[in-house]
């Protein structure tokens, strides 16, 4: 396998994909990718750390519960009607999230879809404002 772009040669499965990472940093979109695992384990450390901070104020919730919240409060979710029944809000699963808003096709665009990386930003924002929680402390041993 050889393959070039941007001035970048790859002669292996690595190399390629390093070409695919600067290309889309360079805001070339081909494919979209779904959130990154970096941004995946960011989010499941940070509903830990306000997970406990929330237990430490008197609210009993499990991490999964904080992650709830956080995909219904501040993330993508749409409604959904059936008959018989009250209208739901549904939130998009983690995993289906984009990783940047250039990733966004219009049509999401459009919907007000965000990506993965705005809703760390959400919630990052959140949490300082609202619990007073700075999620990007380094010694954060709350985790």
């Amino acid at each position: 396998m050889n393959v070039q772009a941007a001035g970048i040669d790859a002669t292996d499965r690595e190399g390629v994909q390093s070409i695919g990472d600067a290309l889309k940093r360079a805001g070339f979109t081909g494919e979209a990718m779904t959130r990154s695992l970096e941004q995946n384990d960011c989010l499941h450390k940070w509903c830990r750390v306000i997970k406990q901070h929330l237990r430490k104020n008197g609210a009993n919730l499990t991490e999964e519960t904080v992650k709830e919240l956080i995909l219904n409060g501040l993330g993508n979710t749409r409604e959904i009607k059936v008959p018989g029944m009250e209208p739901q809000k549904v939130a998009m699963r983690s995993s289906k999230y984009k990783q940047l808003d250039s990733d966004l096709t219009p049509a999401e665009q459009r919907a007000g879809f965000i990506s993965m990386n705005e809703l760390l930003n959400r919630v990052e924002a959140w949490a300082a404002t609202d619990l007073g929680l700075d999620l990007t402390t380094e010694n954060n041993d709350e985790a």
